[in-house]
């Protein structure tokens, strides 16, 4: 199986190395190509899917880098509705991950509160859309939001806010896993 990875810094396992990274399942029969580079929003996701060869498994991973870069949210579900368009058919499996919302901590260093306020306001919006989408268009559909949203302590999750630790990434792992395997 071969999973092509897209996405930002999360994907990338920046500040935990890439090795690290949730997407890198760790089995012989499991091909990783991880496309997640530091800051990448859906509009540069859109422009590179169509320079890769897909075969088994996409996954996307993208949307906190939109929103805070203050992307409009209309724009954001228009270029996933344009991602969504183009890997259909193209491969066997789609997997799309809403984003987790920032912790407070975001707040030291990536943003101020009103854009921290803003930004998360939108990652809920747009994981309402991901579920919808992924429902219309029958895609797999892990919603990180949910489910680190029920951690009890949802700052430790994060080492500054909005980078996920070393155990983080193996809760997300464990996730995708149930998915892909």
């Amino acid at each position: 199986m071969i999973i092509n990875a897209f996405g930002d810094s999360v994907v990338a396992g920046f500040g935990v190395g890439r090795e690290n990274s949730f997407v890198n399942i760790d089995r012989k029969d499991i091909i990783i190509n991880n496309f997640g580079i530091n800051g990448t929003t859906s509009l540069d996701v859109l422009n590179l899917i169509n320079r890769v060869d897909f075969k088994d498994t996409f996954l996307l991973y993208v949307g906190i880098n939109d929103f805070l870069s203050e992307i409009s949210f209309y724009d954001v579900e228009k270029n996933i509705e344009r991602i969504a368009d183009s890997i259909t058919g193209r491969c066997s499996k789609i997997v799309l991950c809403t984003p987790h919302f920032l912790s407070s901590d975001a707040t030291y260093g990536w943003c101020n509160s009103s854009i921290f306020l803003s930004v998360n306001r939108k990652l809920e919006l747009y994981q309402e859309f991901l579920v919808n989408l992924a429902r219309c268009r029958e895609f797999n559909i892990i919603n990180y939001y949910k489910i680190l949203g029920n951690y009890k302590d949802y700052d430790s999750l994060f080492f500054d806010g909005i980078h996920p630790t070393i155990s983080t990434h193996k809760i997300m792992r464990e996730e995708l896993k149930k998915v892909v395997l």
